[in-house]
């Protein structure tokens, strides 16, 4: 689908453990959204001062039908104009 993914372990400058703020520091200034399943990242992270986050709160997606949500949301948003998308199955 063309997305270039990055985990959060897999980055040596963040890896397991790293807390919400730095993950949307380092996403912000690398111009990069944030997928997270975590709905407390977005009570402590205002999503207006991020890159943009992808909310996924149905736990229950398999990867390949968040990657499809994810290459829909891409084709009728630019990546500048997500603040806060949620990844559901409304978007298939």
């Amino acid at each position: 689908m063309g997305h270039d993914v990055v985990r959060v372990q897999d980055i040596d400058a963040l890896g397991p453990g790293v807390s919400d703020e730095d993950i949307a520091e380092y996403a912000r200034r690398r111009d990069r959204l944030v997928l997270s399943q975590d709905h407390h990242f977005f009570s402590e992270i205002d999503p207006a001062e991020t890159a943009g986050v992808l909310a996924q709160r149905n736990q229950r997606l398999s990867a390949r039908n968040v990657g499809l949500i994810i290459d829909e949301i891409a084709t009728h948003l630019p990546q500048e104009a997500v603040v806060l998308e949620y990844v559901s199955p409304n978007w298939l």
